[in-house]
């Protein structure tokens, strides 16, 4: 099948250069070469009204990865706050109008599908549910668990001790200082645990976390997987706002696909669901120190859900849930 497959530019591209996006797309959709569009993110939604007003006939998609809230749900100080709160506003009307031209949506989580009917009035809709672009993979106990004592040996991390783990950014979203201070009240009361933090930028961290018990590095993006496998509970902890409900963070399968327990809020919706189906996690509430000590003294047989994993990564893998969008798109 043959995709037309515009998306995000810098905002000063597109405007210098919409006219000669709209001549490509024009003269890729004329030829017949092409059955659809996909429109992925903000800066080309506004684009559907025009394609669908000159080629009736062509399916478009949507490809959506979260709320525009995000842009006044964070950052919103100064000027720039001004800015976004203003590109919000005619943002959100150019969504509002333009969903209605496609005919079909893809959302990363069932909550962003669930938003985009509240907001837009668009039940009417197929709507295709991808989280992420994970190919299809599973877990193999036996190499998990080499790889796993390499990296516990290179982070000096001791069979007897817990090593807790934060992978990702540095956004204040992502929760970093949340993360290192739940894992400090845990070490009160479990001291044969340590805490890995590993992000891109371990400069800019080190000065504020690195302890004794808390080491950050890097790693590069091919050995990610790999080091997480030394972990025996990971951090992806959130607060509750509009962009965390819809989102499906690709970290929380790298941390599925690592072994560990992943630990995290009620906040992104699809992510709770599936930690409490597949019970490859601990979702904290109100006493978060209290309740992930509770959890962490209790301990776990590492891998005993194992079967549940890999029933989650069959689950959301780009392989499975491209056919319902490959077989609308062959009708």
């Amino acid at each position: 099948y043959r995709f037309v497959y515009l998306r995000n530019g810098w905002c000063f591209t597109y405007f210098t250069k919409k006219r000669a996006l709209k001549k490509e797309y024009i003269r890729r959709l004329s030829g017949g070469e092409y059955d659809a569009v996909m429109l992925s993110g903000m800066m080309v939604f506004g684009l559907a009204g025009h394609i669908k007003r000159r080629f009736p006939d062509v399916k478009m998609i949507f490809d959506m990865h979260g709320a525009i809230e995000e842009l006044i749900e964070f950052g919103t100080g100064g000027i720039k706050g001004v800015l976004k709160r203003i590109l919000y506003k005619i943002v959100k009307r150019t969504e509002a109008k333009s969903i209605r031209h496609t005919d079909g949506i893809m959302a990363v989580s069932h909550a962003l599908k669930k938003y985009c009917i509240a907001e837009y009035g668009v039940a009417d809709k197929e709507f295709f549910i991808i989280p992420c672009a994970q190919s299809r993979a599973e877990l193999n106990r036996d190499a998990m668990e080499k790889t796993r004592a390499l990296y516990r040996e290179k982070y000096g991390v001791k069979n007897d001790e817990i090593l807790f783990i934060y992978s990702g950014g540095l956004s204040a979203w992502q929760c970093t200082d949340e993360s290192v201070a739940l894992f400090n009240e845990v070490k009160k009361c479990v001291p044969n645990a340590k805490m890995l933090f590993l992000t891109g930028n371990p400069s800019a961290v080190k000065e504020r976390y690195e302890s004794s018990d808390i080491m950050v590095d890097s790693a590069p993006v091919h050995l990610v997987n790999d080091v997480l496998t030394a972990g025996d509970y990971a951090f992806m902890l959130r607060e509750q706002s509009f962009t965390n409900a819809v989102a499906y963070p690709n970290k929380f399968i790298e941390y599925v696909a690592s072994g560990m327990k992943v630990v995290a809020t009620e906040h992104v919706l699809d992510v709770a669901d599936q930690i409490k189906k597949y019970d490859v996690g601990v979702i904290l509430t109100d006493d978060k120190a209290e309740e992930l000590i509770r959890v962490v003294q209790n301990g776990y047989e590492r891998l005993a859900d194992i079967d549940g994993r890999n029933a989650l990564l069959a689950d959301v893998c780009f392989e499975e849930r491209i056919k319902p969008l490959a077989e609308f798109l062959g009708k």
